[in-house]
């Protein structure tokens, strides 16, 4: 039926009909967030934009009316030829606003009827975010992918099964390969079954573990045996689902042998310290105590337990022997010179029990690898003995000689090469001579 044959009514119905479709489609148009433009299919001249185009682009609805969409964009050749595009979605362009900053976006369109002619009704949405969400996220993930594969630890991910899911660069070269031998394959192809069972078991121990477990172990390695902190922390998803297993392990195979060496040296030292006849004990640079051997204890009274950390001059206690005063201690003489020093003669000792002991001493400073001064070490021994001979010795060389001096007879001792060797102040008075001339 063509329009001679329809009634009035029906024309004025249709009529109606239009005009109400035209003014749901304007409002429709008006309010969405999105920016959209109705072009003329056949030259892309722009024909109706809403505000949010205005907006985007910065031009007003009447300058828009007046221009193509070409014109919009910063890739005119592309643009141009997605007027004949069909399918519905151009994932990405560049388009310039009016300001000449270019922007990219994402266009969805469709061909209709718009005031009776073709036309193409297009959303274009500014997609400046989700681009720069994109590129943050693959350089967040470059600089994940670096640092997991140039990791100065062993990296590797597992699935729950014990399948291994990557491992960076040091781990493979632990097992004496590259990232690529190991993806897919099995702990089990790598290990004994035992060892394999082994660690298979604590990987489902982390998997019900909301905390990261450590453990620290000597592994057998095809490159050797080695030791190692090993962490393992489970992974989920999102959604909270567990996919697998990451376990970190920090090789500490060089800590271990020198912790190693350091207790043999130590373990020497205390051999050796309880091996000498002299007393030794050494302080921090605080001058407390850090270590004492036995003959040190027996003298000063005191067991390393007791005195460990308490100060110097506390546990060693030393007087003058003649004036009975209290002697500096050695340990803030040597912090302030920096070199070796000696107790004075005539040192004594006071022991915790009261027992006193005539010593002779040394301190010295302990030093770093950067000349640095960390203690200081006091070396001493019992010279009572010694000490009370050798006072006596000169009691009795004092009593001869107040004896020669006083007889009346002049007498003078000579060696065989006949030089005088002693004589009393008679002898002096006989010959005429002081006692140095003699």
């Amino acid at each position: 039926m063509n329009d001679q044959e329809k009634t009035k009514e029906e024309l004025i119905d249709e009529l109606k009909k239009s005009r109400v479709e035209n003014y749901l489609f304007q409002k429709l148009f008006e309010i969405q967030s999105d920016t959209l433009f109705v072009l003329s299919l056949d030259s892309a001249k722009i024909l109706e934009v809403n505000n949010s185009a205005v907006l985007l682009y910065g031009y007003s609805h009447e300058e828009l009316l007046t221009m193509n969409a070409i014109e919009l964009s910063a890739e005119r050749s592309l643009s141009a030829s997605t007027i004949t595009d069909t399918s519905g979605k151009i994932p990405i362009r560049y388009h310039r606003k009016k300001d000449s900053t270019i922007f990219p976006v994402e266009i969805t369109f469709n061909d209709f009827i718009y005031l009776g002619q073709p036309a193409r009704i297009a959303s274009v949405r500014d997609i400046t975010e989700r681009i720069q969400a994109e590129k943050a996220l693959i350089e967040s993930e470059e600089k994940y992918r670096l640092l997991h594969e140039n990791a100065g630890i062993g990296i590797g991910y597992y699935k729950v099964d014990g399948t291994i899911i990557s491992y960076n660069k040091l781990a493979a070269r632990n097992m004496n390969g590259v990232p690529e031998d190991f993806k897919g394959k099995s702990i089990y192809d790598f290990f004994p079954k035992s060892v394999a069972e082994f660690f298979h078991e604590r990987i489902k121990k982390a998997v019900v573990s909301e905390m990261p477990v450590a453990y620290e172990d000597e592994v057998n390695l095809p490159t050797g045996n080695k030791y190692f902190i090993s962490t393992y922390t489970r992974i989920t998803n999102t959604d909270g689902e567990i996919e697998g297993i990451q376990i970190l392990s920090q090789d500490i195979t060089d800590r271990r042998q020198a912790e190693t060496a350091l207790k043999e040296s130590e373990e020497n030292l205390t051999t050796t310290l309880h091996s000498i006849g002299d007393a030794v004990i050494s302080t921090d640079k605080d001058g407390l105590v850090i270590q004492m051997n036995p003959v040190a204890e027996m003298l000063c009274g005191w067991n390393l337990t007791e005195a460990s950390g308490k100060p110097l001059a506390e546990v060693f206690t030393i007087i003058n022997a003649e004036t009975r005063q209290n002697v500096s201690d050695p340990v803030h003489i040597v912090m302030e010179k920096g070199e070796i020093v000696g107790l004075a003669n005539h040192t004594i000792l006071v022991s915790r029990n009261g027992t006193e002991y005539q010593i002779s001493d040394s301190a010295a400073p302990i030093k770093n690898k950067a000349g640095e001064i960390t203690g200081v070490v006091l070396v001493f021994s019992d010279i009572t003995g010694s000490y009370i001979a050798q006072k006596q010795i000169k009691e009795s060389e004092e009593r001869y000689r107040s004896l020669l001096n006083n007889l009346e007879a002049g007498i003078v001792v000579h060696a065989p090469d006949t030089s005088i060797t002693m004589n009393n102040h008679r002898a002096s008075e006989l010959l005429g001579l002081t006692d140095d001339q003699m």
